[in-house]
């Protein structure tokens, strides 16, 4: 299992004053910049491409690019390799990036330097961090983990499609289920009262957006009902729950960017330990590779985010020779 050693990037300041990013390894702070901002222009109809799934190769290469080139400034990059060459056998490198929430929907997973996204990269792993003043300690991984799966409202996905959505997830995590690593359990209905019930929420449904906040939609007697992020941080952290893994259902639409990842910052910043967003619904086989991945890796005991590294590899190795015109992982 590789140790991982991290290397923190804080971009701070706002568009108007411009913005800078400070580096820091695990010996300390090592240098600081102007994050450049003007490598990202330009990019708009590319960044759409990639939030909406249709974006080749190229595009999440040019992507990938102005982001390294905005994130890493000459004095981060030297900060960057020298770090990267301090590190021993067996050791890997985390990227913890912390940004104003504005900055939460560029795509930094596809950072890259040729010839490699990081993502990707078996030895480099991509996070975004949210600094607060009191960061939980790693909750302790009880076997099998339970993973409570919850359907909410997904524009047209019945009943039906629910419980057979969750069979497949089951299904992909047979050999994990066997091995008394996982168990993924059905919510008594798809509402937010069905909350708490396992480790893990694993919730399949929409996100949007009301009064400017992020919110995901239940469904509850009948009709459709926006839970804003505030309102299921206590719901989640009240029931024990650490982790919760978000993923889209229905078509992704223009205007409503940015809602799971504000959703996704107010329950880290509320109490849990870890959110992992699918931002946009991914080809069946594709998406119960990742999960299959991830959560056996987690059952494992491994950090959330080298989990969600195995869940990229299980994708990639699903896509063979064509992933990397693919953005699926």
């Amino acid at each position: 299992m590789i140790e991982w050693q991290n290397f923190d990037l804080k971009v701070r300041g706002d568009r108007a004053a411009g913005y800078r990013v400070a580096a820091a390894g695990p010996a300390g702070p090592q240098g600081e910049a102007a994050f450049h901002e003007a490598a990202l222009a330009g990019l708009g109809p590319a960044l759409w491409a990639i939030r909406a799934g249709t974006a080749d190769r190229a595009a999440m290469e040019r992507v990938g690019l102005g982001l390294f080139q905005a994130l890493m400034p000459m004095e981060v990059m030297a900060a960057y390799v020298t770090v990267q060459n301090q590190l021993a056998a067996g050791q890997g490198l985390r990227l913890r990036l912390h940004q104003p929430p504005e900055l939460d929907r560029l795509p930094w997973e596809l950072v890259y330097y040729p010839p490699d996204f990081f993502a990707a990269s078996p030895g480099l792993s991509v996070v975004r961090f949210l600094d607060r003043p009191d960061i939980p300690a790693p909750p302790e991984i009880e076997r099998p983990l339970r993973i409570v799966y919850l359907a909410g409202d997904a524009s047209g996905l019945s009943g039906s499609s629910a419980g057979q959505e969750r069979a497949q997830l089951s299904a992909a995590l047979a050999g994990a289920r066997e091995e008394g690593l996982v168990d993924v359990l059905a919510a008594r209905q798809a509402t937010a009262a069905a909350l708490g019930e396992g480790q893990v929420l694993h919730f399949s449904g929409r996100a949007g957006q009301e009064e400017g906040k992020g919110v995901l939609f239940f469904e509850g007697g009948g009709d459709v009902q926006p839970m804003a992020g505030g309102r299921l941080t206590r719901r989640l952290v009240e029931a024990g729950v650490r982790l919760a893994v978000l993923c889209a259902r229905g078509p992704v639409k223009e205007g409503s960017s940015g809602a799971w990842e504000d959703v996704a910052r107010t329950l880290v910043g509320g109490g849990l330990a870890a959110v992992v967003t699918v931002h946009r619904p991914l080809p069946e086989g594709i998406e119960l590779a990742f999960m299959a991945g991830f959560y056996r890796a987690l059952g494992q005991g491994r950090a959330v985010d080298a989990a969600c590294g195995a869940g990229r590899q299980a994708v990639i190795d699903a896509l063979g020779a064509a992933w990397p015109e693919r953005g699926d992982w």
